[in-house]
């Protein structure tokens, strides 16, 4: 199970959190490749990895819905990595 700094558990939940997507949106997109971009950073909520990776093809929009992708199954998420975050912001 994962837990935050304070040693509680994060369990899984869909949903953008306080905040989520302001701090999400401060961290950096960095180019892997010609095509694919990752965001930079730890979830606020979970402070895992965010491992966010999406197509340029993507960025025909201003905002891009981004979603925690950490390697960590979190309970409650029936299989899914992640632990549920997600929001909209600014594409790079």
């Amino acid at each position: 199970m994962s837990s935050v700094d304070d040693g509680r558990p994060v369990r899984y939940k869909l949903g953008t959190p306080k905040g989520w997507e302001r701090a999400v949106n401060s961290m950096e997109w960095k180019e892997v490749s010609t095509d694919l971009y990752r965001k930079v950073g730890k979830c606020p909520n979970c402070h895992h990895e965010l491992n966010f990776e999406i197509q340029k093809v993507a960025f025909l929009t201003s905002t891009i819905q981004v979603t925690c992708q950490c390697d960590t199954e979190h309970e409650g998420s029936k299989g899914e990595k992640g632990c549920g975050s997600f929001g909209d912001v600014d594409a790079p």
